[in-house]
């Protein structure tokens, strides 16, 4: 793999200016809209999400059964998820698809391991092209443990070993990632917020080419539940995420800039989404791109 770089100054102080307003937007929407906690705000597919180093929505939360006073037994839930995309997009800024891809998803939780709240998370997650019929996969173990919880809201640690078989991905990518990162969550009545502030690390590759290199990755994601009756519900999710490299696969600096806006119809066990996400390119050669995603889940368990 390999990673082109470079701007010219017109296309800097274009490129600032369109951010800033980004920005602003995002500001605005921030102060009038308050968020609510992970646990609770409806989450995208991690199928369709993107290959940002993985899959991220949590499968929906198990009923907790406790044994004595301050101690939960450990539960577990699995999701299934599967959907269209417009491409394999990479958050470094990339696409790969030569047709609409079509994604899918497993996810396993088991919950209360070592400590109350913290989860092991175990996911497998494919992408496969629908015209030259090209596969790439991510297979991933984290571990999110609960760290402090204010009455504002609460900050978690993730950690994790990811698996990165992309050929699909210009020379191809066979790579082995460290994932970590902070993740805090806020409520204020029904609205909520999750802010996630990642780093992956590539620790194996192929080619020595980036070995140590770092993806920063963050992101911000408010929820607005828009109608609930009986056992259904409609919400609306929006945020901006921005993307950092440093000497991943030669990769350096600002890369690109995402405002994603969705809904999800949450049915019981069942939950549908569609979501789309225009990208503005920080540097040369990486595309202006529109992603779009839709598609379905199921809680197994």
């Amino acid at each position: 793999m390999q990673c082109y770089t470079g701007v010219s100054g017109l296309k800097q102080m274009q490129l600032a200016r369109r951010v800033r307003i980004w920005s602003c937007r995002f500001l605005i929407g921030f102060a009038l809209a308050a968020p609510l906690p992970a646990e609770e705000a409806p989450a995208p597919s991690s199928a369709l999400a993107e290959a940002s180093g993985g899959p991220g929505a949590a499968a929906s939360p198990a009923t907790l059964m406790p044994l004595v006073p301050g101690r939960n037994r450990i539960v577990t839930t699995g999701k299934f998820s599967t959907g269209l995309a417009s491409d394999f997009q990479l958050t470094l800024g990339g696409e790969f698809s030569d047709g609409i891809a079509q994604q899918n998803g497993l996810t396993v939780d088991v919950k209360n391991v070592l400590r109350n709240n913290a989860v092991l998370r175990f996911t497998a997650w494919n992408t496969l092209d629908t015209k030259d019929g090209g596969n790439d996969w991510i297979a991933s173990v984290n571990y999110i443990q609960p760290l402090k919880r204010w009455e504002s809201g609460d900050l978690s640690l993730n950690t994790g070993i990811h698996r990165w078989q992309f050929p699909s991905v210009l020379s191809g990518g066979s790579d082995y990632i460290v994932d970590s990162g902070l993740i805090w969550n806020q409520q204020a009545g029904p609205l909520g917020f999750t802010l996630d502030a990642n780093v992956k690390t590539l620790a194996s590759a192929p080619t020595r080419n980036g070995v140590g290199g770092q993806i920063y990755y963050f992101r911000a994601t408010t929820a607005h539940p828009l109608r609930r009756a009986g056992k259904w519900d409609l919400a609306l999710l929006h945020g901006p995420s921005f993307t950092h490299a440093n000497r991943f696969y030669g990769c350096r600096g600002a890369r690109v800039f995402r405002y994603e806006a969705g809904v999800t119809v949450n049915v019981g066990r069942f939950s549908a989404d569609a979501l789309f996400r225009p990208q503005i390119a920080l540097q040369g050669r990486i595309p202006e791109h529109n992603f779009w995603s839709a598609g379905i889940s199921y809680v197994l368990w």
